[in-house]
């Protein structure tokens, strides 16, 4: 989950919170206490962990006067809204009814008329709301509040239900690829990133982006101009470019770890100090394969032969499948064989890189179908993602032609061309003859269908 509680920023200055027995209270109400919370050390530079136990609840440079109690524990949401309407907040809810409305603003106090509202459906639970996110703007971090009695009553004031969402300049989730490179560019929909800074890192940091941030992880392991992969796990940061109607980041990621996943972090108004980093909901999978070995074709049967060159890949322990999307969830579980995917199988290193034998009977021929890999097969250090190399299933093996049903004379001649093409999304094979009198136009003589 990517719940963003930010400690040190919007006012909330203490590094440590203790937990509070609150199973008694009234869900809903403001109530007056102090904190119990602690500073890494005391004014005096006594840690936490020294300081008597009279001290613990006192609060340096305070913290809130009235904390709101919570009546929701995190849901299934991400912790990010797109620019659309309704919008899904799914959340456990104590003392929620379908008269509770939760909304999101800069500041709880304001009245959720002011702000992205919606009525909470008691669909199922955990309980789910509705929120128009259109208006929101990108890059901010947006708190979510909530008022259980609704705005019509006046019982249970409005407040903050202690967790952040940040609102994401793309358009939707998404799940992209980048090969080992010191130029990897990453085309992404974008609404506003014109001034906007983007990195890949395990986590995304709330906080301003520095000048630093530029040149953290530059060249850490590069040898000459050859990526050998490695350990990092961030990139520089860098500016989108628009290319059309997408933007383009353009990423060093020779030094990242080959076989993870990292999200996309932005920072919308760059190294300006209004926005801070956030988690864009978009994730990038570093890809091991560099290339495929041969044509980039496989030809249906029950052992269908890939091979790839990969970096960091382990022979009897990477697992590579064909399927028509690669499921890159934290929780997938590959398949057997289906009309969409074959099982996954072991890569065996051989003299021209790393091989794959899968089952591709059961597919469908005549399409793409993408390369999922990896890195650690059944470990948990991985999961598979999309190498970025596809492969089109074909069910012919081999083709051969009789001349005898030619119109014309069969004889070969030395202006007979083989050309191999396309034609309402079939591939064909046309074997064509050059005439002078046709101001070198292609004659086709005849047409089957293509094994490429």
């Amino acid at each position: 989950m990517m719940f963003t509680v930010l400690a040190g920023s919007r006012g909330l200055v203490c590094w440590q919170v203790a937990n509070f027995g609150t199973s008694w209270l009234q869900a809903g109400l403001r109530i007056s206490n102090t904190c119990d919370l602690c500073h890494k050390s005391a004014p005096d530079g006594t840690p936490c962990s020294r300081r008597p136990p009279s001290q613990l609840g006192r609060i340096h440079n305070a913290c809130w006067a009235n904390l709101y109690l919570a009546a929701w524990e995190r849901g299934q949401s991400d912790g990010r809204q797109w620019p659309a309407p309704s919008q899904s907040l799914q959340l456990n809810c104590t003392g929620c009814s379908t008269l509770s409305e939760v909304y999101l603003a800069l500041n709880c106090s304001v009245n959720a008329c002011s702000a992205a509202t919606g009525q909470l459906q008691l669909l199922s639970l955990p309980l789910e709301a509705s929120v128009d996110a259109t208006h929101l703007e990108p890059g901010i971090h947006y708190e979510i509040c909530i008022d259980l009695d609704g705005e019509e009553l006046t019982d249970f004031p409005s407040g903050k239900a202690m967790w952040q969402v940040y609102a994401s300049a793309f358009s939707s989730p998404g799940h992209f690829s980048l090969p080992l490179s010191p130029s990897s560019q990453l085309k992404v929909p974008c609404l506003g990133c014109s001034s906007a800074q983007g990195f890949l890192a395990d986590s995304c940091p709330s906080r301003n982006l520095q000048p630093e941030d530029a040149m953290n992880y530059s060249n850490a392991s590069r040898f000459s101009d050859t990526c050998l992969g490695g350990s990092e796990a961030a990139t520089d940061a860098t500016s989108f470019v628009t290319s059309g109607e997408e933007f383009v980041l353009q990423l060093d990621t020779c030094s990242l770890a080959p076989g993870s996943h990292l999200p996309l972090c932005t920072d919308m108004d760059g190294f300006s100090s209004r926005l801070e980093i956030g988690d864009s909901g978009i994730e990038v999978y570093v890809s091991p394969l560099t290339s495929t070995v041969g044509p980039s074709r496989l030809v249906k049967g029950q052992s269908s032969v890939l091979t790839v060159a990969c970096t960091g890949c382990i022979s009897g322990l990477s697992t590579a499948q064909l399927a028509i999307a690669c499921d890159e969830s934290p929780n997938a579980v590959p398949l057997a064989i289906s009309p969409n995917s074959t099982s996954a199988v072991q890569l065996q290193e051989g003299s021209q890189g790393f091989t794959a034998s899968f089952d591709t009977r059961g597919l469908g021929s005549g399409r793409q179908y993408q390369v999922c890999l990896d890195l650690d097969g059944a470990g948990t250090q991985y999961r598979a993602g999309d190498s970025g190399i596809s492969m089109y299933l074909t069910a012919i093996a081999s083709i051969s032609f009789d001349e005898r049903e030619e119109s014309e004379p069969s004889q070969p001649r030395r202006d007979d061309v083989w050309r191999c093409c396309t034609h309402r999304g079939f591939w064909f094979l046309h074997r064509c003859r050059l005439r002078p009198h046709c101001a070198g136009r292609f004659v086709m003589l005849k047409r089957t269908l293509c094994p490429l």
